[in-house]
């Protein structure tokens, strides 16, 4: 009986290469998941000059929404 304990607790171990892929596969969704966050909902910007002085101060960052101005697409002139 603990013969059959042994057999049925046993995981497949993966090879170096399979946890490579495992590994790349998880990156590369992540990125393109925030990419495409960014792209599309918010995004953050640095404000180089002192063009908005007293509002905002050189340095300061601030996250854009993107919805406020609606949907742009490519076909508008």
């Amino acid at each position: 009986m603990s013969d059959e304990i042994i057999e049925k607790s046993e995981k497949p171990t993966l090879s170096r290469k399979d946890k490579f892929k495992k590994e790349f596969k998880s990156i590369t969704l992540i990125i393109i998941a925030v990419l495409a966050f960014r792209s599309t909902f918010f995004e953050p910007f640095k404000i180089p000059s002192g063009s908005m002085i007293p509002t905002l101060l050189i340095g300061d960052f601030i996250l854009v929404n993107k919805f406020s101005y609606g949907h742009w697409l490519l076909t508008n002139n």
